[in-house]
């Protein structure tokens, strides 16, 4: 009998005890809203990271026709814009070396 009594005196202790270290960590709210917001913020950086994608894609075929044609790379990526290659240079941060013809997004 004394052992089923501390047995639950120990249940209850370490249950207390339990309760007190959840109750001081920090609770996150997780609703609809916050749901919808985290899942749009993701959809959004997803969609940036295609279209970061699609546009090295066409900057680099431009600098690839520019090579083809001109005999070298060019100068700077205005330069595509310049002689027609591309209509304009796509809002991202472009990497370029003109010695190599390498671009990246930084």
């Amino acid at each position: 009998m004394k052992n089923f009594l501390v047995i639950i005196i120990l249940v209850v202790a370490i249950w207390f005890v339990y309760n007190k270290i959840m109750e001081n960590q920090p609770k996150k709210e997780s609703n609809a809203f916050t749901n919808y917001t985290d899942n749009l913020k993701k959809s959004e950086d997803k969609a940036k990271a295609v279209e970061n994608t699609a546009n090295l894609t066409v900057i680099k075929q431009a600098i690839s026709s520019y090579k083809n044609t001109e005999g070298k790379y060019p100068a700077s990526l205005n330069d595509l814009v310049a002689k027609n290659y591309i209509d304009h240079i796509p809002y991202a941060d472009f990497s370029y070396d003109p010695n190599t013809g390498e671009v990246s997004i930084k």
